[in-house]
């Protein structure tokens, strides 16, 4: 379980493309230290197929990061990617 002062990348801030370069630095820089990046996927939108591959990626490197609050676009996103089995395989952390 991920506490109050984690390290949390907000999915929202950022759409795209533009979204790519920051998540990978955040997620080699947690793969580094070690303490998991919490995503905030609470306002996130679908995801794109790049952004997925490197999340997949992360996720076989290692306890890089954990999903918070996946929003019902984000899951349906997923869905239409053919990557559902893929996103329940991650960490997920849902806040009540």
């Amino acid at each position: 379980m991920t506490g109050a002062g984690d390290d949390v990348f907000v999915w929202a801030d950022l759409e795209g493309l533009e979204l790519l370069g920051p998540l990978a630095d955040r997620l080699r820089a947690a793969l580094q230290s070690g303490q998991p990046l919490v995503i905030d996927l609470s306002e996130a939108g679908e995801p794109g197929a790049a952004a997925m591959q490197l999340l997949i990626a992360a996720a076989r490197s290692g306890d890089a990061f954990v999903l918070r609050n996946p929003s019902r676009a984000f899951v349906d996103g997923c869905s239409a990617l053919g990557l559902f089995a893929a996103l329940m395989a991650m960490p997920l952390e849902a806040l009540p």
